[in-house]
């Protein structure tokens, strides 16, 4: 009996040591986006937060592609409980000669380590991650377009909607450009052949076309062929998704303690209806203008989430160049091959931001900021009373027993 306690006991501390780095940390912004300029020369702002409000040890680190061309003045950071961020900066210097058109992205990567470790030494015990990411963009001789599918199934209007994002990475602008979408089954057979709208898009701009197949269709696995027409050229690309298995929906989503100028906190809570994980999910958040232009995009870490649970999904907004006004929101949640969308807006205030639109799912998001600690307690609370229950039915049973023997 006693052996099994102690066993417990050590149990417990490595759900304590693991529960108390969850989300410890976190960055801003998720991404700084430059176009290429040989030789350039910058200083970029982030700032490292505090989640938890506790003490600890920040090693601050570069990977990717130009991880020699970054300088970061201070490689280790320390917070006191009372900091909630630090305003960090790294300095970076573009190469004088031509480089391979396309995206070019390094990580700035801030990971907690033990207060007492060595940064020289080896990192013993659970640690948590977060990045900043530089995206140098170089754009291609000429017109050059790249597209994204994401794929929404509708299940109240009994649809499949077919979102294409665009850019354009040339020097030229395109007149038109549009899209046909050929819908496979399993066995390789064209179901359907749809076709998008068609846009013109400027050079370095981004725009969406779609298309939606509203009938004739079961639930299984497909696959979406892309054939991107823009300006006499054709990129053809593909992606595979499922209809009516998966399922998952938006149960609210709310923001923290917020002042003009900050950063802007979003708390999304999803609920997977699935009896099984969905790993690697994630949400995506577009900042549109009452022009629906595209203004801010950033996402939230990636996270699994068990059958039946509602999880929490934390984005980070930079608001330093943002004015007050009403915005339109565009919500995409990626999980497994699919996505799920939702369109609301928010009116920002120079001390909130208030929600608006996100339809009757949103009464059913805790009031105020739900954190990330708030989550971790439940999740601590649970596990102590499985171990509580489990230590007690060790003791009655080893009582049990040493009754019988007493009455032998």
């Amino acid at each position: 009996m006693k052996n099994k306690l102690i066993l417990i006991a050590i149990f417990a501390f490595f759900i304590f040591a693991i529960m108390a780095n969850v989300y410890a940390i976190g960055i801003t912004p998720g991404r700084t986006i430059m176009d290429f300029e040989a030789g350039l020369e910058k200083e970029v702002q982030f700032k490292v937060l505090n989640d938890q409000g506790k003490d600890m040890k920040v090693l601050l680190y570069v990977e990717g592609e130009f991880s020699k061309n970054i300088q970061i003045k201070e490689k280790v950071i320390e917070f006191k409980k009372d900091e909630s961020e630090k305003v960090l900066s790294y300095k970076f210097k573009l190469p004088k000669e031509k480089i391979k058109p396309g995206e070019h992205i390094t990580s700035i990567i801030a990971m907690e380590i033990p207060s007492n470790q060595s940064v020289n030494g080896t990192f013993i015990g659970a640690t948590v991650a977060v990045a900043t990411q530089l995206k140098i963009d170089v754009p291609y001789p000429g017109k050059y377009i790249n597209g994204n599918l994401i794929i929404n199934e509708d299940k109240n209007k009994k649809s499949v909607n077919f979102y294409i994002q665009l850019k354009s990475y040339g020097t030229e602008n395109v007149a038109k450009v549009e899209a046909t979408i050929d819908v496979y089954d399993q066995s390789g057979t064209k179901i359907t052949s749809l076709k998008t709208n068609s846009v013109a898009l400027p050079s370095g701009k981004k725009k969406e076309i779609i298309t939606s197949w509203d009938k004739n269709f079961k639930a299984g696995k497909y696959t979406a062929k892309v054939s991107l027409i823009y300006d006499g050229i054709v990129d053809n690309f593909e992606k595979e998704f499922s209809i009516g298995s998966e399922d998952i929906e938006f149960v609210g989503i709310s923001v923290g303690d917020f002042r003009l100028g900050d950063i802007a906190k979003f708390n999304i809570l999803v609920e997977n209806k699935w009896s099984e994980e969905l790993k690697n999910t994630y949400a995506q958040m577009l900042i549109l203008d009452e022009n629906q232009n595209s203004i801010d995009e950033f996402k939230s870490a990636s996270i699994d989430i068990l059958p039946l649970e509602i999880s929490n999904l934390e984005a980070y907004w930079d608001t330093l160049r943002v004015k007050e006004g009403d915005y339109f929101v565009k919500l995409i949640l990626h999980y497994l091959d699919k996505s799920l969308e939702k369109d609301f807006k928010i009116k920002v205030m120079t001390d909130k931001i208030e929600i608006k639109d996100f339809g009757s799912l949103s009464g059913r998001a805790v009031s105020g900021a739900t954190s990330g600690k708030t989550t971790a307690i439940v999740i601590i609370l649970v596990i102590l009373l499985v171990l509580i229950n489990l230590a007690w039915f060790l003791y009655l049973r080893r009582k049990k027993k040493l009754k019988g023997k007493t009455s032998r």
